[in-house]
């Protein structure tokens, strides 16, 4: 099932989720996190500190600039 508010998979254009998890603090000093990831391809992005911030991120995509 694809999260409506994220844009499909750059790679893919697989459906996309968000996952909440957490790590160890020798990994990442915050504890919790959230990330995107691609149910297809799994693609994933690095960890962010919350849900906002990490669609943010998967949504922002570069433009490519014409010659």
């Amino acid at each position: 099932m694809h999260d409506e508010r994220l844009k499909r998979c750059p790679f893919c254009d697989g459906p996309c989720k968000t996952i909440q998890g957490s790590a160890d603090k020798a990994v990442w000093a915050h504890g919790k996190f959230w990330r995107v990831y691609c149910v297809r391809c799994q693609a994933r992005q690095l960890f962010h500190r919350s849900e906002a911030s990490a669609i943010g991120a998967w949504n922002h995509r570069v433009q490519e600039q014409q010659p």
